[in-house]
């Protein structure tokens, strides 16, 4: 099966300051090599999306829904998803900062979500930063969610920078979720006095030669790349690097 490199238009987030930019960055994106794109519901209409696949081919492979759209709002917008062509959709977050999560509870919520979304041909998954590699009683919080979840109705979209940053192996977790990953969010880290920082793939630390064979081992074919700062370079030419470095490991 072919695989597909789409961008999370979150690294270029800066670049849409007009409607008109919209069009125009997603024809720059398509020019260097990228099948995709990943944004928030909505950076543009539905209808504008399904359009700018139509005319570029240029397809957007997920959309990402906030946790109280998705438990308040999943009929709404799985109409939306499919007006867009789109048949994947990703949760980036749950409960507030700074106060204790329920995992277990997201997981039977989001079940809830994503069979509403299932039953009209999307997908739902959810994507993870660090703070779900705390241990509760032994076990993380990740593993929790998706132990109490139907895996009908969510799948990972596992993000190889946070799994690092969490102080897992990412390979190792990639093969223990073999079977349950919908999509590979692909980050890179370098290090950093403090904290790590992002980087473009292939010019960070993280092992790519062994990650990208795990995801396809583990099923995935489509790939995300996500920067979420480029420091010093333009995001465009981040996203180009990176997209010209992962054709060094085979995508």
């Amino acid at each position: 099966m072919k695989n597909t490199v789409a961008l999370e238009y979150y690294t270029i987030r800066g670049k849409f300051k007009l409607p008109e930019d919209f069009a125009l960055v997603s024809k720059k994106v398509k020019e260097m090599g990228y099948d995709g794109y990943e944004c928030g519901a909505w950076q543009a209409a539905p209808i504008i999306v399904k359009e700018l696949g139509v005319k570029t081919g240029l397809k957007c492979v997920c959309v990402s829904a906030d946790y109280n759209t998705l438990l308040t709002g999943a009929e709404k917008l799985a109409g939306e998803c499919l007006e867009a062509g789109v048949n994947h959709v990703m949760c980036p977050w749950f409960g507030e900062k700074g106060k204790p999560r329920d995992f277990a509870l997201t997981g039977k919520e989001l079940s809830k979500a994503g069979k509403i979304l299932a039953e009209k041909g999307i997908t739902l998954m959810y994507h993870n930063h660090n703070f779900e590699f705390t241990k509760i009683k032994g076990k993380l919080g990740l593993d929790i969610l998706y132990e109490e979840s139907d895996s009908r109705y969510l799948k990972a979209e596992l993000d190889t920078y946070w799994l690092a940053a969490g102080g897992l192996n990412p390979v190792k977790y990639i093969q223990k979720m073999k079977g349950r990953i919908g999509m590979a969010h692909l980050k890179d880290m370098r290090g950093g006095e403090c904290i790590p920082l992002y980087a473009e793939i292939g010019e960070g630390n993280l092992a790519w030669n062994e990650i990208i064979p795990a995801f396809k081992e583990a099923g995935v074919t489509t790939f995300i790349v996500e920067q979420d700062e480029t420091y010093e370079r333009d995001s465009l030419e981040s996203a180009r690097i990176s997209r010209e470095n992962l054709k060094k490991y085979g995508l």
